[in-house]
């Protein structure tokens, strides 16, 4: 019987779930761990890149990875 409709069913409104964002970390706390693993890669990486390019291919990657952060930490809204 097409066009028929049941009666005596409502339909049930909808709950929401709440959402899981596994760590939700603040800005604040955002902005820290992400200047910790900055130092962190600073502190690594510079001598490794030292040992495997050379001293000016070290300083040039890591004066472009230093405009890369500040332009992060820097931008706007």
């Amino acid at each position: 019987m097409s066009g028929s409709t049941r009666k005596g069913t409502t339909a049930r409104p909808r709950t929401k779930k709440p959402v899981n964002r596994g760590w939700a970390l603040s800005p604040l706390a955002y902005r820290w761990v992400f200047i910790g693993g900055f130092t962190l890669a600073i502190l690594v990486g510079l001598p490794l890149l030292h040992a495997l390019v050379g001293e000016v291919g070290a300083i040039l990657v890591g004066t472009f990875i230093f405009g890369f952060v500040v332009g992060r930490m820097t931008k706007g809204g």
